[in-house]
C-alpha cells in the first residue's frame, strides 16, 4: 500500500507506459467489471504488451504485470509534480 497512487487516470498510466517504451493501448469503452461507478471517466482500460509474438519480453525490465504496475506507481507522482509546476508558470 505504500506505493499506491490515489485515483490514477488511464491516460496517465498510458503516458507512463509509452514514455518507457511499452506498447500501451487505451480502450475507451472498456472498464473493470466490478467498478461500481459507471461514470464516463472510469470507462477506460489500458492494455500493455509485455511479450512479443515469439514469446520474448518487449522490455527486459518488465517481466510481469506486477513489475509494470510497480513502475507506474513510482512514476505517476512524478508526472503530477511536473503538471503542477507547469500550472504555476
Amino acid at each position: 500500500m505504500s506505493k499506491a497512487v490515489e485515483n490514477p487516470t488511464a491516460t496517465k498510466i498510458q503516458d507512463v507506459c509509452s514514455a518507457v517504451g511499452l506498447n500501451a493501448f487505451l480502450e475507451k469503452n472498456k472498464m473493470y467489471s466490478r467498478e461500481w461507478n459507471r461514470d464516463v471517466q472510469y470507462r477506460r482500460r489500458v492494455r500493455v504488451q509485455l511479450k512479443q509474438e515469439d514469446g520474448s519480453l518487449c522490455l527486459v525490465q518488465f517481466p510481469s504485470r506486477k513489475s509494470v504496475m510497480l513502475y507506474i506507481a513510482e512514476m505517476i507522482p512524478k508526472l503530477k509534480n511536473k503538471d503542477s509546476e507547469v500550472r504555476r508558470c
